[in-house]
């Protein structure tokens, strides 16, 4: 019926009936945005670089949303094949969803800092081509939104012997002192004539690990391949480096993350459970969960986690009805290890680890009166450990497990975890913008003296670390001009520690003995 009226409406050229009709409203938006790709660019092979547009509009209405996408199209009539960096003709480079920034790097900053160069959908090129994008821009008037779209060339061209690389700061375990003077290098390839015409660079430092680069270290300086800079005073445990032409488009990074003020040590430690022995509840019916049950371990270190493996031992008749998960102290991170795999097997006892091989099940259908042997070994969880990296190793762990079958039981042994993770702690220095810092007696029982001149009105805080990194005291005291605070850690045991003091404007580190 519907159909046929339609039909009706369509055919004679008049309505059936008025409700069937659209009402037409006037949106105040009359002209469209007009968008600005900026202009056209070459750079050198196999170097990250930036778009950057622009957007005026007549009607000032709505919140611009900007959507940088590639315009060129494949050989392959399918599109089957991945891009390259020898890929001479089509895209190499994936589109997003438009966002406010009016920026677009290439490869994303966020995977850039983890690839150093092309990522699986964003191919830095090794070969002379032209990359055509367009980019398009949105008004998102709410009573009716316009888009209008502009177009630029980037050229990729090997005559400088490219790429453009920071050479500087490649290595990992580097710590930087506030305000002392550091060398940034990097390799110009050409870039500094024509066909690139980058005459000065400026470079900019991040301190949230590569994300964004919002502190200048260096602006309009030559793009001779090398500059001394002074560190900022500022405390930050994951830093980056960024060299970006001024004038043209291309930039990079340095390839590892270094420290400011800090020293960061990547430790890989085990923490065990102990004897659980939990019966597991039966599942309540085919394929109805039982009751969950779990275990804690608790983890006082701190720092930041890099990978993690966990073992599990469960003796249980037909694995296949259990579910496990693994939970991260903040509440809201979790892996699932084991997803009802396998079926007759009487038990496991897995290490789980991200690229391990997926579980082998031993005999899905044995023999009758054949005994189901546990499987044990180094098998990949059902989804990613990873989910933990970046994260705070401190706090309660958490492994939960139910089953989800009835007519067998079982029993939770133990578990426990190997966690690796960046230990950052102060720098220990003697003189670090402090006037007359000492610390006595030195070596001690445990309780000794801070004592310095102090020249602001701010908060004393002090904190004493661990060689590990772990934060054992922490404290803040009133300030005064000569500062002279006794601290107690009698109950610590015997070791080296350091000490850090800060005053909101400046802060020093020192190791002390105790006894």
């Amino acid at each position: 019926k519907s159909l046929q009226m339609m039909w009706d409406n369509i055919t004679p050229g008049g309505s059936v009936s008025n409700s069937l009709c659209a009402s037409q409203m006037d949106t105040d938006n009359d002209n469209p945005p007009v968008a600005d790709a900026g202009n056209n660019y070459t750079i050198p092979i196999s170097t990250p670089y930036k778009l950057t547009g622009d957007s005026t509009d007549p009607d000032g209405t709505g919140t611009h949303t900007f959507t940088w996408e590639q315009y060129d199209l494949s050989d392959n009539a399918d599109g089957s094949n991945l891009p390259t960096e020898t890929t001479a003709t089509g895209p190499l480079v994936r589109s997003f969803e438009g966002t406010t920034s009016k920026i677009r790097y290439i490869p994303r900053l966020e995977d850039l800092r983890f690839s150093n160069g092309s990522t699986t959908w964003e191919k830095l090129v090794s070969i002379n081509r032209d990359i055509n994008f367009q980019l398009t821009v949105r008004d998102n008037d709410v009573d009716g939104g316009q888009t209008d779209s502009d177009g630029m060339t980037v050229t990729t061209d090997d005559s400088g012997g490219g790429p453009f690389l920071v050479t500087s700061q490649g290595s990992s375990g580097i710590s930087w002192v506030q305000n002392s003077t550091e060398t940034i290098t990097w390799d110009v390839a050409g870039t500094n004539a024509a066909p690139f015409n980058a005459a000065t660079v400026n470079i900019w430092l991040s301190t949230d690990g590569g994300l964004t680069y919002d502190i200048p270290l260096a602006t309009g300086t030559n793009n001779d391949g090398s500059e001394d800079i002074t560190v900022p005073n500022i405390q930050a445990a994951f830093c980056r480096v960024m060299v970006e032409a001024v004038g043209n488009i291309f930039f990079n990074i340095n390839t590892e993350p270094f420290a400011i003020g800090y020293t960061v040590t990547n430790s890989c430690s085990q923490y065990n459970s102990g004897t659980v022995a939990l019966a597991i509840p039966d599942g309540v019916g085919a394929n109805m969960q039982g009751a969950t049950i779990g275990d804690i371990i608790n983890i006082s270190d701190n720092g930041s986690i890099t990978g993690v493996k966990v073992n599990v031992d469960v003796t249980h008749t037909y694995i296949q009805d259990l579910v496990i998960q693994l939970n991260h102290p903040d509440g809201s991170t979790s892996s699932t290890l084991w997803a009802r795999d396998c079926l007759t097997e009487d038990g496991l006892d897995i290490i789980f680890e991200d690229g391990a091989p997926t579980v082998v099940c031993p005999s899905d259908n044995p023999p009758p009166g054949d005994d189901n042997d546990p499987i044990i070994g180094t098998f990949s969880p059902t989804t990613s450990l990873n989910v933990f990296n970046g994260l705070e190793i401190n706090g309660n762990w958490q492994i939960l497990m139910a089953d989800f079958y009835n007519g067998d039981l079982g029993t939770f042994n133990d578990w426990y975890l190997d966690i690796c993770a960046d230990i950052i702690m102060p720098l220990s220095t003697d003189d670090f913008n402090l006037t007359n810092f000492s610390i006595f007696p030195n070596p001690n029982n445990g309780e000794f003296t801070i004592s310095w001149k102090s020249l602001s009105n701010n908060n004393i805080g002090i904190s004493v670390y661990d060689m590990r990194g772990r934060k054992l005291f922490s404290n803040a005291y009133s300030n005064s001009a000569n500062f002279k605070q006794d601290i107690n850690l009698s109950h610590l045991q015997s070791g080296m520690y350091l000490v850090n003091v800060s005053d909101g404007e400046r802060s020093g580190s020192k190791k002390i003995v105790i006894n």
